[in-house]
């Protein structure tokens, strides 16, 4: 009788501690440990760094800007990115929202102009992309060119792995000044094809002092 119930009892306790092993690895990420949270994709000049979107559509909160030194952004589409020469022949993507060279000069630079509100301070300049080519990346380009087409500043990134991802720079420190200079976005596939395409850029930027979006009111006469 006594070894009836002390076999019980083991187990019982086999069981307790099965369930009990079983219920903490459901709070655990692959490999037994927690997961952790993975930083938005950023990539000082001259570095590669990207974070691969999710599937569906993105949140907000999953691809905001590294520094919060910024009030505004402006995203630019790739409608208006064409090649600078005529031999390029490119096309867009099967939804619309991403272009790609199909011939031409893969070596040719793509570029669109961009506006953003005089006196704001440039901050991060990110580029969306899909490059399913792990041995090719696309570059783009933010440049600050003066009255007379010289480059004054630019900023660079590059595509990084596979997937549809995207790459930011570090924090800029630039003011806008259209006195003085005009800003263009440049990119470049270095690849022909669906493998690598462009799906647009967006700019953050902080509104200078002063600048606000209410209604203006003038005076009737």
């Amino acid at each position: 009788m006594k070894r009836i119930q002390l076999l019980v009892a083991v187990l019982a306790l086999v069981l307790l501690v099965t369930m009990s092993t079983r219920e903490a690895g459901q709070t655990q990420g692959p490999g037994g440990s927690d997961p952790g949270s993975v930083p938005a994709g950023t990539a000082p000049i001259g570095q590669d760094e990207a974070k691969a979107l999710s599937a569906g559509p993105a949140k907000e909160e999953d691809v905001e800007a590294p520094t919060q030194s910024y009030n505004a952004t402006l995203r630019v589409p790739v409608a208006g990115l064409k090649p600078r020469t005529s031999d390029v022949e490119w096309h867009t993507g099967g939804e619309g929202g991403c272009t790609y060279a199909s011939s031409g000069d893969v070596y040719t630079w793509w570029s669109t102009p961009l506006f953003l509100p005089q006196g704001s301070t440039l901050r991060h300049f990110r580029m969306y992309y899909n490059d399913q080519n792990s041995s090719v990346n696309c570059d783009a380009y933010l440049t600050v060119y003066d009255l007379y087409g010289r480059i004054v500043t630019e900023w660079g990134i590059s595509s990084s792995g596979t997937g549809m991802n995207y790459v930011t720079t570090a924090e800029l420190d630039h003011v806008v000044d259209y006195d003085l200079y005009s800003y263009v976005i440049h990119w470049r596939p270095n690849d022909s094809g669906t493998d690598m395409q462009v799906c647009g850029f967006r700019v953050y930027y902080e509104r200078p002092s002063g600048m606000t979006y209410l209604p203006m009111v003038g005076k009737n006469d």
